[in-house]
């Protein structure tokens, strides 16, 4: 704060924060859509749907081997 007011940047110490101020508002009012975009995605993550880790492992495990046995029919074709 005194480097500010020292080198002329601003008048006193109260501009100094009135400058701060400035800039902490238009940080957060850049900020905004993003803050909001990310609260939306969260609700949405929270409202769902959920899914049971097992059952998901052996879907994929099921997709896996089914890749798999397309992978080796080409290979040997």
């Amino acid at each position: 704060m005194i480097d500010q007011v020292e080198s002329g940047q601003c008048a006193n110490a109260n501009e100094v924060v009135r400058v701060g101020l400035r800039s902490l508002e238009r940080s957060e009012a850049e900020d905004k859509p993003s803050v909001e975009a990310l609260h939306a995605a969260i609700q949405e993550g929270l409202e769902g749907p959920f899914y049971d880790g097992k059952i998901m492992m052996v879907d994929f495990k099921k997709q896996l081997d089914r890749r798999t046995r397309r992978h080796s029919r080409e290979l040997t074709a």
